[in-house]
């Protein structure tokens, strides 16, 4: 459409708070007409969250072949694992590995991308069949297998990040509902006070679950991948690992939304690792902000200068697995192996902002 800001707000209005889009093209990275387009509308609507697949251009692990408009910095671009399970196949290492198609960054102007990854290779999707009616799943127990579709169902095994990306979808509308039926923060329905999450916030969340997978299976040769580089950024996204669930895991999570703050100010938070009833082993904290959009091209297109850090026994910590500030990307994360009885000061600076203040949603997990 010519205007995608009306359109996007045709699924807005209608209630809808994520928007999927499985589609793109390669610009090199460089932060183009889209990338802008998108940053803008979600910067204006805080509540919304644009998900992009990264694109299909990695082969032979090509750098800064993330496509538009996945190299927005408001979005989450994600990248493709293989699949897991029976869907495994033609000699595939399974889901702790990225597929070899995946589009890896930087950006142009040297940001990290993909933000995570999330399966997208020998994907059971839809598939419906030209002049046929009523196919549909297989209704007499039939557990289907790469290679065992037939014109008889209506399914099919797809690859691509376009796959991969309604899977991190489906996972923001979990955790929408999460917060909005009142499982926040014990993992329990209706236990908690009903809250309307911000779209950096379910992005925080993502991002501070995510898992690292072990690296890239590219033309049956396995290439070695680490945390906060251009092929997995994140990691894997895993749900399990980001949210409280009572009876499936033992994980607190405190959140801070919509938090605000201006230029060269600081802001202190104070955690205190208390691990009875919990089994985390790590502190694991995440922020997040939507940045005004861009200009086409630009080389530095971060506007809002934030900065996340923690420090413990005179010792500072910073982010993205950097032993500097992160002066690049819009989301940061630390992860800080923790043990009982220690305390952390997690510290948000602002520097440089481009207007007079700035929303930011922080993610802290571990045990308090």
């Amino acid at each position: 459409p010519n205007n995608l800001h009306a359109a996007f707000n045709k699924g807005r209005n209608a209630g809808s708070k994520v928007l999927n889009t499985s589609w793109g093209g390669n610009a090199g990275g460089s932060y183009g007409y889209w990338d802008r387009v998108f940053d803008d509308y979600i910067f204006r609507k805080d509540d919304f969250l644009i998900v992009v697949s990264a694109g299909n251009s990695g082969a032979g692990q090509k750098p800064t072949s993330i496509h538009t408009p996945a190299s927005a910095k408001n979005v989450i671009s994600v990248g493709a694992t293989q699949s897991s399970g029976k869907d495994v196949t033609r000699g595939m290492k399974g889901e702790d590995y990225v597929a070899w198609f995946s589009s890896h960054g930087p950006t142009a102007d040297g940001r990290t991308k993909p933000d995570v990854v999330a399966p997208g290779e020998s994907i059971l999707s839809a598939g419906a069949r030209s002049s046929q009616r009523g196919e549909c799943d297989p209704t007499d127990g039939t557990v289907l297998s790469v290679g065992d579709v037939t014109n008889a169902y209506g399914l099919d095994y797809r690859v691509g990040t376009s796959m991969a990306a309604p899977v991190v979808t489906g996972t923001v509308a979990l955790i929408r509902q999460y917060f909005e039926e009142g499982w926040y923060p014990s993992g329990i329905k209706g236990s908690g006070k009903k809250i309307t999450p911000s779209g950096t916030l379910v992005k925080a969340i993502i991002m501070n679950g995510a898992q690292l997978v072990a690296g890239i299976q590219d033309n049956k040769v396995t290439v070695y991948s680490s945390e906060y580089d251009n092929t997995q950024n994140f990691g894997r996204v895993s749900l399990i690992n980001s949210l409280a669930l009572d009876g499936k895991n033992k994980l607190e999570t405190k959140v801070y939304d919509r938090e605000s703050i201006t230029n060269d100010s600081l802001k202190n938070y104070n955690i205190r690792i208390n691990t009875s009833g919990c089994d985390a082993t790590e502190l694991r904290v995440t922020l997040a902000w939507n940045d005004p959009a861009s200009t086409q091209g630009c080389t530095n297109c971060v506007n809002n200068d934030l900065d996340l850090y923690i420090v413990r026994d005179g010792k500072t910590y910073y982010p993205n697995g950097l032993n500097k500030k992160d002066s690049k990307n819009n989301a940061e994360r630390i992860r800080i192996p923790a043990t009982n009885g220690q305390s952390f000061k997690v510290r948000v600076k602002a520097y440089n902002l481009a207007t007079n203040s700035q929303k930011y949603s922080l993610v802290v997990s571990g045990c308090f």
